[in-house]
This record gives C-alpha cells, sequence and structure tokens, in this order.
C-alpha cells in the first residue's frame, strides 16, 4: 500500500503521544506541553482520529503557556480538528 509506512510512523507518534499526555496530567513533564499537544493531536489527525485529537486538546488545555504565538497555534490547530470532525 502506498505511502502504509508513513502512516505506520503516525501510529507509532500517536502511542507515545497519548503517554506522555498521560505522564503530563500525572505531573511529568517530558517535553513542553504546546509541542505534546501539537505533535500528538496531528498524529491523531493523520491517523484519522478527531475525536482522539479533541481529546488530547483538551487534556493539555490547562498546561498551556498563554501567549501570542500559543494562542495561535492553539486556533490553527482547533480550526484543523473541527474541520476534520465536520469531514466525518
Amino acid at each position: 500500500v502506498r505511502g502504509e509506512p508513513r502512516f505506520r510512523v503516525f501510529r507509532g507518534r500517536q502511542r507515545l503521544g497519548d503517554d506522555l499526555v498521560q505522564r503530563q496530567q500525572n505531573g511529568e513533564r517530558w517535553l513542553s506541553a504546546d509541542y505534546l499537544r501539537d505533535a500528538t493531536a496531528v498524529a491523531h489527525l493523520k491517523n484519522g482520529d478527531p475525536t482522539g485529537a479533541t481529546g488530547v486538546f483538551r487534556a493539555l488545555r490547562p498546561f498551556m503557556p498563554d501567549d501570542a504565538v500559543t494562542r495561535f497555534r492553539t486556533r490553527l490547530l482547533s480550526a484543523y480538528i473541527l474541520w476534520q470532525l465536520a469531514r466525518q
């Protein structure tokens, strides 16, 4: 199947990201919340799982910094998630 190895990579990133999101919620910090959110949510979207992306988006909201760049990236990611949800 064309592109199959690429999607295998996203499945692995999704699993790893979900684990790191859970650890973040339990007080462990492996990397910044904004990078973790973006990478894990996009992995969910690439795997056709906008509901999972929404869960990641919501789970990491309390950990996000409040600055202009993060707010812009948050709006951009939110729009991408909503677009994917509407396409289901």
